[in-house]
């Protein structure tokens, strides 16, 4: 009888790594956190969702595969690592909601209003730039 490794976040992380070659110290170097750091994340004992986007960027995949959200690991052709089109643009605020709420209370509160600032400069950059062409 075979067991099969559960479709995990930290199941996908050492798929990717181990794809280029990384062992988890080389790929904690990378990323400024130790070897034992990425282990655990591996074996699913710490959240992926904090370090999600820059894992996504050093393995060269796609945050939504990291995630679980879907089976390959290719980026889109633009490069991005945060989603594959407009539709998937929910899981991007998925991903933003998780990172907030892991946030200390007074952090999440001046995140959350930094936030809502930069939208509305650059909803008001957006219009003027809409109103002069």
């Amino acid at each position: 009888m075979t067991t099969e490794t559960p479709d995990t976040p930290g199941s996908r992380l050492r798929k990717a790594r181990e794809r280029l070659g990384l062992q988890q110290i080389e790929l904690g170097r990378k990323l400024g956190v130790s070897g034992s750091y990425i282990s655990r994340i591996e074996r699913d004992l710490v959240k992926i969702q904090p370090m999600v986007l820059r894992l996504a960027e050093a393995l060269d995949v796609s945050v939504d595969y990291l995630l679980v959200l879907r089976d390959t690991p290719q980026r889109d052709a633009t490069g991005t690592a945060l989603y594959e089109s407009t539709q998937d643009e929910l899981v991007a605020l998925r991903l933003l909601r998780m990172v907030i709420d892991e946030l200390p209370a007074q952090e999440r509160v001046r995140l959350i209003h930094f936030l809502i600032k930069q939208a509305g400069i650059y909803k008001e950059t957006f219009q003027a730039t809409l109103a002069r062409d």
